[in-house]
This record gives structure tokens, C-alpha cells and sequence, in this order.
């Protein structure tokens, strides 16, 4: 008789746990496919769903805290560096119309006002493992 409670309790226990995980593990995937699939209107469909006017990404750890930006025609990017290590940010396609700093020492900033609708891709010149975007679109 023990042995039979014991065996319903483990499968309870198995089901909850399973359960718990399915939860936690397939939220954030569904999140992040409408995030991204809304990044993709956003940019290419005017979306309902509004564009900032600036944006700050911070550069910490190797990384662009915000790798993916999005802005209205006019609105400024401001990237400050919160490594103690130089780093820039430099379009993919060079253009007066893309992001190009000088070497960001540690605290000093760039900030780039976007002037036209499309999607600027960028990295770090001194590492370019480091790469972001910026989508920008109309108000």
C-alpha cells in the first residue's frame, strides 16, 4: 500500500515539476518570436507600435547593452562607454548617414541623430565581435 502512494506522489511530483519547466521554457521563446517578428514590422511596416525618440545604449562588457534600437526619423542614438577599455562605433556601410565615433575612452559618450528611415547595422571598430542595430523609422 505504501508502495503505490509513493509511486502516485513521484508522478504527481514529475507532472508539477514537468509542467513548471514547459512554463518557464516556452514563455520567453514565444515572447521573443513576437518581439522580434514586431521588430521586423515595426521597421518595414510602421507598426502600430511607436518608435522612441532617442535611445541611450550603454557599452559594458564587451557589449552593446541595447543591441537593437529603434528610433523615428530625427531621433538621436546616444552611446556612453562604461568599459575601462576604448571602444567605438562604427557603421557596417560607411555613410555620413551612419554612426562613425571617434575611440570612446571610459564615460565619454556619442551620440548620432538618424536622418532617414532603414536599418543601420554597426560594431566596435577595436572589437568587432561587438555589433548592433538600429532601426530607424518614420513617425
Amino acid at each position: 500500500m505504501k508502495k503505490s502512494y509513493l509511486a502516485i506522489i513521484t508522478v504527481l511530483v514529475l507532472l508539477v515539476v514537468g509542467a513548471g519547466l514547459w512554463f518557464v521554457l516556452a514563455k520567453p521563446a514565444a515572447q521573443n518570436g513576437s518581439t522580434q517578428s514586431g521588430s521586423s514590422q515595426n521597421t518595414s511596416s510602421g507598426n502600430s507600435i511607436a518608435p522612441s525618440a532617442n535611445a541611450a545604449v550603454d557599452i559594458k562588457d564587451f557589449a552593446f547593452s541595447q543591441s537593437d534600437v529603434t528610433v523615428g526619423v530625427g531621433g538621436t542614438v546616444t552611446w556612453t562607454n562604461r568599459d575601462s577599455t576604448p571602444h567605438t562605433v562604427t557603421a557596417d556601410t560607411s555613410s555620413s548617414d551612419a554612426p562613425a565615433s571617434d575611440t570612446l575612452a571610459q564615460g565619454q559618450t556619442y551620440a548620432f541623430t538618424f536622418k532617414k528611415v532603414g536599418d543601420y547595422t554597426y560594431h566596435c571598430a577595436l572589437h568587432p565581435h561587438m555589433m548592433g542595430t538600429v532601426h530607424v523609422v518614420a513617425n
